[in-house]
């Protein structure tokens, strides 16, 4: 059985998505944070991890990294063609795949329900 407890972020695609770009992005989030910690300016990373073409328009909150990097990120979904619904759990539907129990059907159903399609499965 494979599933989530939650879906996150809402992705969406609005558009022809940049593939290349996302890929090419040089670190992490948790790189950023050990840069900022170690000094290093948010500003100044942003050139240096998001490739901004126009860096000075950017709305960049002061203080904060967190906030700091949430706000460039959303700025290079939407330069890629991506967009986020929100940067915590959705109330949308996730999948539930199931395999080895051919008979088993399974459709939505309330996520307290998975226990009782396991247990069935264990019965079988």
């Amino acid at each position: 059985l494979v599933t989530a407890d939650h879906e996150t972020g809402g992705l969406e695609m609005r558009t022809e998505v940049n593939f290349s770009r996302i890929l090419s992005q040089p670190f992490s989030y948790q790189i950023f944070l050990d840069k900022v910690s170690s000094g290093k300016s948010p500003l100044e990373l942003v050139q240096e991890m998001w490739h901004f073409r126009e860096a000075s328009d950017l709305k960049v909150p002061v203080g904060d990294p967190n906030k700091v990097f949430v706000t460039l990120a959303r700025e290079f979904a939407v330069e890629v063609g991506i967009s986020w619904e929100t940067t915590g759990h959705t109330g949308k539907r996730v999948p539930v795949f199931l395999w080895g129990q051919p008979e088993t059907s399974y459709h939505w159903q309330e996520n307290t329900d998975v226990f009782k399609v396991l247990w069935d499965c264990l019965e079988k």
